[in-house]
């Protein structure tokens, strides 16, 4: 759902979760925030959270943030079978400085994400939009690229300070965009390339099934190009958007018609960017050496 009103992209799923995306250079309001996420303005931890729970509402990291010049684009909220869990569920923003220049096709942007049930710290991590195909990447080569901060003590300015730790820590992303749009892959390394991206995101079965070139095919004309940053990019987008049509067969030869499932859900978006990002880093490494 578009609603031009706001200029924000909305999409709903079921059980609470919802996604919604800035369009354009204009953040997202509070309004729209605390319309699309009202557990990142949750008042009090749930109430399975013991008295040693230190609650720091998102809200208060929010305000924190962006006093500092971070601006919310984009804001998940996870959903749960639990109805009155609903308004505690982890969630995640997505936020853009003025000290982050636009690299070519994409911005660099810092991701947070939060619960109040007690099933996530504060986490940050590294990220980049391409402006392109509105995927959003999480650049992070592993745990060691996170920055944690627990619930005890003053929140607000670790988490302030987890920010800047990770804008610094990130300084090489630009350059390492540029060395990935340089590197040319042949048909053959594109589909290898393809294929063990398939493997992250299905079981076996299925990614026998699926033909690399379905994974790596472009759904518009600026994702066509044999370049390493492009091939990754049209696989992020497959795999994570889903929508792949494959005929799966069984044991008694019957023949079922599939299509993949988007990866809506925060753990599963992040568990897979992650290993993607990580699987063209060293794709990377590999043809420059």
């Amino acid at each position: 759902m578009f609603n031009a009103a706001n200029s924000a992209h909305t999409a709903r799923f079921g059980r609470g979760a919802t996604i919604v995306r800035a369009r354009g250079n204009e953040p997202l309001t509070i309004e729209q925030l605390r319309a699309a996420a009202p557990s990142v303005f949750a008042e009090e931890a749930h109430s399975s959270r013991s008295a040693k729970y230190t609650y720091i509402p998102t809200a208060n990291v929010l305000a924190g943030l962006q006093k500092e010049g971070f601006q919310p684009f984009e804001v998940r909220q996870g959903g749960s079978k639990d109805a009155e869990k609903r308004s505690f569920t982890k969630h995640m923003i997505r936020f853009r400085h003025a000290s982050l220049a636009t690299m070519g096709d994409s911005h660099r942007e810092i991701i947070m994400v939060n619960a109040h049930d007690g099933t996530s710290s504060y986490q940050m991590f590294d990220g980049v939009f391409r402006i392109v195909c509105a995927n959003g990447l999480i650049a992070s080569d592993g745990p060691m690229d996170m920055v944690r901060v627990p619930h005890k003590g003053d929140v607000v300015h670790q988490v302030i300070d987890a920010a800047y730790t990770v804008i610094e820590k990130g300084k090489e992303i630009a350059s390492r965009l540029d060395v990935m749009r340089q590197i040319e892959l042949k048909p053959a390394e594109q589909e290898a390339f393809a294929e063990a991206a398939a493997h992250l995101r299905f079981e076996e079965e299925t990614v026998a099934a699926i033909q690399p070139r379905i994974i790596n095919q472009a759904r518009r004309r600026d994702d066509v190009g044999n370049d390493l940053w492009r091939t990754f990019n049209r696989t992020q987008e497959n795999l994570v958007r889903g929508g792949l049509h494959y005929t799966q067969t069984n044991a008694n030869n019957i023949h079922t018609n599939k299509t993949t499932r988007p990866v809506n859900g925060i753990d599963g978006n992040m568990a897979l960017n992650r290993a993607l990002w990580t699987l063209t880093a060293r794709m990377a490494e590999l043809k420059a050496a």
